[in-house]
């Protein structure tokens, strides 16, 4: 991502959604991964197939989410280069 994303300009952005089809410990390091390669996540948020909005949350009940009802939402979340 980094190498796609502008040096020169500081609006340069990138945007990422992710599904918690496969779970969201699999998809939550990415976010830890991404502020060690010098991203900064600039905004983060969960939405569900209905347009529900709520807070990212590295886990939820306990790692014991259902797995139907994680299905139903995404990741989506807005990075920069750090400053």
């Amino acid at each position: 991502m980094l190498h796609f994303l502008s040096v020169e300009d500081p609006d340069a952005r990138v945007y990422a959604v992710g599904g918690f089809h496969t779970g969201r410990a699999k998809l939550a390091p990415f976010f830890d991964v991404a502020e060690q390669e010098g991203l900064e996540v600039e905004f983060i948020q969960e939405e569900d197939v209905t347009g529900n909005v709520r807070p990212w949350a590295k886990e939820r009940d306990g790692g014991r989410e259902d797995v139907t009802g994680r299905k139903r939402w995404l990741v989506t979340a807005r990075l920069r280069r750090k400053r």
